[in-house]
C-alpha cells in the first residue's frame, strides 16, 4: 500500500487540495486504476481522538498531532470531491460505498476534530478560510446528487445537526458579524450546506427536533444567528461591512448575496412550520430583519443601475441613450429579488406567521413594500415574475394596511427605521417611477396612492376619532338608546369566558348578559378556544381599525343616506308585519347591504347595493354560525329603521386561509359637522375559512349583478 504521505498519491492529493478540475481528475484516475491504494483508511488512522487538545488549549497554536488530523481530513474531502466528478461510473460507486462504510464508522471523531478547528477559526489569520473549510467538508462527504445510503445515516446522526447549529453560530472576529462564506454560483456556502441538510426530509426531522431539544438559551443563539445573518449579508455586499468576496465585481457581489438571502429565508420558512419557534423568530423580529436585508440589497442594486445609466447617458449624449448598451445586473438579479420578495410576503407572512395583521406591519416598517417597488422598475413589464411579484407581494401587504400599524409603517415606520436621510419622500419617487413602467404597475401605484390617502383620513385626520368609536363598538344593544357609560378613553371590558364581545362599562356588559350573551357565551368560548390553539386570534385594536376603516369608506364611497331612505315616501319599504319569507330568503326582498373587499386580488372591491339575501347565501351561512343571532338582530334593526340606517361588511385578511369579516351598522347624521356623517351604531365580526381567501368573494360577484 502506498503512503498517502509519500509518492505519486500524495502529489495528486497536495494539488487537489485547491478543487483545480484537471487535479481532481487525476486523482480520480489513479483512485480507479489503484484497486491496492486504500488511502481513506490510512487516513482515517491519523484521526486519533485522544490526540484532540482539551479546550483550555483553544487558541494555541496546533500541535503536530492536531496539524496530521486536520491535513488527513483535507484529503479524505478531496477524494470525496474527485468521486463526485463521475458520480455514476460502476468503479466509482463501488469506491464511494466503499469509502463511505469507512467514514461512517468514525465520523464521530472526524466531527470531534473539525469542531476544535472551528473553534480555533478565530485566532486564525484567515477566520473565514477556516470556516469554508469546514463547510466543504460536509458538502463533499455528505451531499450528492443521489444519496447513498451510508450519507443518509450520516445526516440523521446527531453529531452532524450539533457540527451545523455551531456552524452557524459562529462569528468573524474581524467585523462582528456572522460568517458570510460566498461560493461561484450557490451564494453563501453555509447557508447552501443548510439549504441540502433542510431539502432531507429525515434530516431536516431529525434537525428540527434537535433544536427543539437544546436548551432556551443554546436555541435562541441559534435562531439569532439566523435573523441577524440577513443583514449583515446584506451589508457585506453594499460595502457598510467589511466581510469575504468571492469577486471584485459589483454585480457578482450582489447577485450572490441575492442567492444567499433566498436561502436563508427558504430554510427559516421551514423551520417555521414548528409553532413554539415561531415565538423565538418574533422575538428577535425577524421579519423586520429580513424585510431590511431585501430593501439594504436591492437599494445598493438600484443606486449602482441608475449611476450605469447616468454615465452612459453622459457618453451617448441622448436621454435615453439609443446606441449605447447599458450595462447592469440584467434581469437575472431583479427575478431573483422579486422571487424572494414573494416567498417573502407569501410563505413567510401568510403561511408561517398565525398573525399576519399583526405581524406584517414590521415587515412593512423594514422596507418590503419599497423593495418590490424598486424591483418592479428594473423587470420587463411582460415578465411572468412581475404578475407574482405584484399579486402575492404587493396587493396581499396592501391587504393589511387596513390597520393604524400597517398604515403607520408604510408612510412613517421605514423612513424612521432607515439611517439614510434620503428616504422621506422615496415612496412617492418611487410611485412616480413604477406607474410609467407597465399597466400594471400603474394600477399597482394607483392603489397603493389611494390606501395610504385612506389610511390618512381614517387615522390622522380625525385623531379623537378611534376614541368616540370605542363607545359605539360596545356589545350591548341598549347602549346607543342612553347616554355612554364609560368616558371616551376608557379600556373596553372583554367579555372573560369567550373573549368576543366587548363593552364599554359594567353596566352594559351585566345588562347584555342578562339580555342576550349568557345564550351565547358558551359556543363562542368553544370558537375561541380552538381559535387560540391555532395562534389564529385576532385581537380588539384590529377589528377597532377595521370599524374605523369601514366607518370612514362609508363617508367617501357610499351615497348619502338622506337620498336612499330619508327622503322617500315610508311606503316604499315593506311592512316587517306582512313580510313573508320565501325559501332561500332570510330577509326582506329590498334589503342591502354594501361590500368592502380588501382580500381581492385587485385591492378593494366595492359593491354598493347588493341582495341581503343572496349575500347571506352566498357568504354568510358558510362562516361562524355561532354570530347568526346577532347578525340576524342587526339586520332587523336596519330594516326596520325604514332607511336611516344601512349595513355595511368589510372582509379583511386575516392569513392564508381566514378571512375577516366585519358587519357594522350605520347610521346618519346629516347635522355632522365634519365629514363624517355615517356614524357606526353596532358591530360584528366573524373569522371565516375559504379554500381561496384572496378571492373569498368572486363566487359572490360572479353569482349575482349588482342592482342598478
Amino acid at each position: 500500500m502506498p503512503d498517502p504521505r509519500s509518492g505519486q498519491l500524495v502529489v495528486l492529493l497536495r494539488e487537489a487540495y485547491g478543487g483545480s478540475p484537471s487535479a481532481l481528475r487525476a486523482l480520480l484516475a489513479f483512485l480507479v486504476t489503484n484497486d491496492n491504494a486504500k488511502p481513506v483508511a490510512a487516513l482515517l488512522d491519523k484521526l486519533d481522538p485522544s490526540k484532540i487538545p482539551p479546550a483550555s488549549q483553544i487558541g494555541e497554536p496546533l500541535t503536530h498531532e492536531a496539524e496530521n488530523a486536520i491535513i488527513a481530513i483535507r484529503s479524505i474531502t478531496s477524494i470525496f470531491q474527485s468521486l463526485g466528478l463521475e458520480p455514476k461510473h460502476p468503479r466509482v460507486v463501488q469506491l464511494r460505498l466503499h469509502y463511505g462504510g469507512l467514514v461512517l464508522e468514525r465520523w464521530s471523531t472526524v466531527m470531534r476534530w473539525l469542531v476544535y478547528y472551528m473553534l480555533q477559526a478565530p485566532y486564525y489569520s484567515n477566520p473565514a478560510g477556516s470556516i469554508h473549510f469546514c463547510t466543504e467538508v460536509l458538502m463533499h462527504i455528505t451531499v450528492n446528487e443521489e444519496k447513498d445510503v451510508w450519507q443518509e445515516e450520516l445526516l440523521y446522526l446527531p453529531s452532524t445537526t450539533d457540527f451545523i447549529y455551531l456552524l452557524l453560530c459562529q462569528v468573524d472576529p474581524r467585523n462582528k458579524s456572522y460568517h458570510y462564506i460566498p461560493m461561484s454560483s450557490r451564494g453563501c456556502s453555509i447557508m447552501w450546506m443548510l439549504w441540502e441538510y433542510i431539502n432531507d426530509y429525515s434530516a431536516f426531522s431529525n434537525a428540527l427536533a434537535r433544536l427543539k431539544a437544546v436548551t432556551p438559551r443554546t436555541r435562541d443563539k441559534i435562531i439569532s444567528s439566523l435573523v441577524l445573518r440577513a443583514r449583515h449579508i446584506a451589508e457585506i455586499a453594499n460595502g457598510k461591512r467589511e466581510g469575504l468576496n468571492a469577486s471584485s465585481k459589483e454585480d457578482d457581489k450582489l447577485l450572490l448575496a441575492g442567492r444567499s438571502l433566498y436561502l436563508l429565508m427558504f430554510c427559516t420558512s421551514q423551520l417555521l412550520i414548528d409553532p413554539a419557534l415561531w415565538k423565538v423568530f418574533l422575538k428577535h423580529d425577524f421579519l423586520f430583519e429580513y424585510a431590511s436585508a431585501l430593501s439594504i440589497l436591492s437599494t445598493k442594486a438600484h443606486d449602482y443601475e441608475m449611476e450605469l445609466r447616468r454615465v452612459a447617458e453622459e457618453i451617448s449624449g441622448e436621454d435615453p441613450p439609443a446606441k449605447v448598451k447599458i450595462p447592469g445586473l440584467g434581469e437575472g438579479f431583479w427575478k431573483l429579488m422579486a422571487d424572494t420578495i414573494a416567498w417573502f410576503v407569501k410563505t413567510l407572512v401568510m403561511k408561517r406567521t398565525p398573525k399576519p395583521s399583526s405581524s406584517i406591519p414590521s415587515a412593512i416598517r423594514g422596507g418590503i413594500m419599497h423593495t418590490a417597488l424598486r424591483c418592479l422598475l428594473h423587470l420587463h413589464p411582460e415578465a411572468e415574475v412581475v404578475n407574482r411579484l405584484i399579486d402575492d407581494a404587493v396587493t396581499c401587504t396592501l391587504s393589511f394596511v387596513t390597520t393604524r400599524k400597517g398604515y403607520l409603517a408604510l408612510t412613517k415606520g421605514y423612513q424612521d427605521s432607515s439611517p439614510s436621510p434620503t428616504v422621506e419622500d422615496e415612496l412617492d419617487d418611487l410611485l412616480g417611477r413604477a406607474r410609467r413602467h407597465s399597466k400594471a404597475g400603474k394600477q399597482v401605484c394607483k392603489e397603493i396612492r389611494e390606501c395610504v390617502e385612506r389610511g390618512e383620513r381614517a387615522f390622522e385626520r380625525y385623531p379623537t376619532a378611534a376614541l368616540k368609536l370605542m363607545l359605539r363598538m360596545c356589545g350591548n344593544r341598549k347602549h346607543p338608546l342612553r347616554l355612554p357609560g364609560g368616558a371616551a378613553n376608557t379600556p373596553y371590558r372583554v367579555c372573560a369566558r369567550c373573549h368576543n364581545v366587548a363593552y364599554c362599562s359594567e353596566r352594559c356588559q351585566r345588562e347584555d348578559w342578562t339580555t342576550f350573551h349568557s345564550k351565547e357565551c358558551s359556543s363562542f368560548e368553544k370558537w375561541y378556544t380552538s381559535r387560540q390553539e391555532d395562534g389564529q386570534w385576532t385581537y380588539f385594536d384590529i377589528r377597532r381599525d377595521c370599524v374605523l376603516y369601514l366607518e370612514n369608506l362609508a363617508d367617501w364611497d357610499l351615497w348619502p343616506l338622506v337620498d336612499h331612505g330619508v327622503t322617500r315616501s315610508q311606503k316604499q319599504f315593506t311592512d316587517p308585519r306582512l313580510f313573508r319569507p320565501r325559501p332561500g330568503q332570510i330577509y326582506r326582498p329590498d334589503s342591502k347591504i354594501s361590500v368592502f373587499d380588501f382580500a381581492s386580488f385587485e385591492g378593494l372591491a366595492l359593491k354598493s347595493k347588493y341582495s341581503l339575501n343572496a349575500y347571506y347565501n352566498a357568504c354568510w351561512k358558510y362562516i361562524n354560525p355561532e354570530w347568526d343571532a346577532r347578525v340576524r338582530r342587526i339586520c332587523r334593526d336596519v330594516e326596520e329603521s325604514n332607511g336611516w340606517s344601512c349595513l355595511v361588511e368589510g372582509i379583511f385578511l386575516h392569513n392564508e386561509t381566514l378571512c375577516l369579516f366585519v358587519l357594522v351598522r350605520l347610521g346618519w347624521d346629516g347635522d355632522a359637522r365634519d365629514e363624517r356623517r355615517y356614524k357606526v351604531e353596532e358591530t360584528v365580526w366573524r373569522l371565516g375559512k375559504d379554500n381561496r381567501p384572496r378571492s373569498v368573494t368572486e363566487y359572490i360577484w360572479d353569482g349575482f349583478e349588482e342592482d342598478k
